[in-house]
């Protein structure tokens, strides 16, 4: 399930350099479209890592981080 962040929660984020975030076992990256609207924030979906016992967070549950930390994780 994909993280439901507002736009001010996702401009918080990239302020603080936690451009990637994991839920579960999918990573997302925060992007910013000036074709939407007046401009806003997404979240592009960048992978699914393959079921291998627990996922990086719970169901339901996200972790937002820096990129070079959200990469550790892609081949644990």
């Amino acid at each position: 399930m994909k993280p439901e962040l507002t736009q001010a929660e996702m401009r918080k984020l990239v302020a603080e350099g936690k451009t990637h975030i994991w839920a579960y076992n999918t990573l997302y990256a925060v992007d910013f479209s000036r074709n939407l609207g007046n401009g806003e924030y997404y979240l592009m979906k960048l992978l699914t890592r393959p079921y291998r016992g627990m996922g990086v967070t719970k169901r339901g549950r996200f972790m937002a981080m820096e990129p070079e930390e959200a990469f550790k994780y892609v081949g644990a």
